[in-house]
């Protein structure tokens, strides 16, 4: 069995309302990274986490499941949490046990109470939060309005690290700001003309709020105006380690289009274990913290 170094190991819990898509984007990783030969459907009732029967009856997740694929020489291991609130113990048990909580929103269905108490459930706790808008192939599919929506009714205030190429029908692929690359059916490419001028100033925002978070990193933003990709990248795994960043990412789970970009994501850009040394336990009910280790 092969072994992974701590800093090439991705822990994500999946969270967020029923029907935003969950179970459907785990499904899509599974298969673009070969950990299955074949793409399975909620409606067929042949997706690897949702296998229980009810689930398969109800065609809903019911409770916590685990799986995992290899992409680009690291181990993501995904925790499926159910979104439907009578099983949201599933998901507050399961957010020590992770890096970065991946909160999955649907890009048409505005505020739903599942995506509230995901976020609820993550107030105070010490782990990296992250927010997908998913099903931006849906009619009404609006990232700007999801993303407004949420730091309106919580005051979160995720940063987009991904802007959609299109939307509904026209919903094509990414931009990944920090790369300056567009990724468009899963093939990158230079970003078309009309989304320059947003992805330079969705950059400068980033850059701006990654700074922000760091006094080292602030300073070499003051000295030269801008961050180095590497300054940008190491600085934003730290802050969305220590929950002082939300990243905001994009994709469309039921037609695939920009999960590979997601997958590249969570590899580029979310902390491993690594990042997250000190972990808050419980040694016979007295708080303490241990250390992350291989061992």
């Amino acid at each position: 069995m092969k072994e992974y170094a701590m800093s090439k190991l991705r822990n994500i819990l999946l969270l967020g309302a029923s029907g935003a898509g969950k179970t459907t984007l785990a499904e899509q990783m599974f298969f673009l990274a070969g950990a299955t030969n074949r793409l399975g459907k909620i409606d067929e009732g042949n997706t690897q986490l949702d296998f229980d029967t009810e689930e398969i009856a109800k065609k809903m997740s019911l409770g916590l499941s685990i799986g995992f694929a290899d992409w680009k020489d690291h181990r993501i291991n995904l925790l499926d949490a159910p979104g439907y609130p009578d099983f949201e113990g599933d998901s507050i048990v399961a957010i020590p046990a992770v890096e970065t909580a991946l909160v999955v929103a649907n890009a048409a269905g505005g505020f739903e109470v599942g995506l509230e108490l995901a976020l609820e459930n993550l107030e105070h706790k010490p782990v990296g939060r992250a927010v997908l808008v998913n099903r931006m192939d849906n009619e009404h599919a609006d990232v700007e309005k999801t993303l407004e929506q949420i730091h309106e009714n919580t005051g979160e205030n995720p940063v987009p690290v991904y802007l959609p190429i299109g939307r509904e029908n026209t919903f094509e692929g990414v931009v990944d700001i920090i790369r300056q690359k567009a990724v468009i059916h899963d093939k990158e490419s230079e970003i078309p003309a009309n989304l320059k001028e947003a992805a330079d100033e969705a950059r400068a925002r980033l850059m701006e709020a990654v700074a922000e978070t760091d006094e080292a990193l602030l300073n070499s933003y003051f000295e030269h105006g801008e961050l180095s990709e590497k300054e940008l990248v190491a600085g934003l795994r730290k802050a969305i380690a220590g929950g002082d960043l939300v990243p905001a990412f994009a994709c469309s789970a039921a037609t695939g289009v920009a999960v590979k970009a997601v997958l590249d994501a969570i590899v580029n850009y979310l902390p491993s274990p690594e990042d997250r040394k000190e972990i808050a336990v419980l040694d016979y009910d007295q708080p303490k913290s241990i250390t992350a280790s291989p061992g």
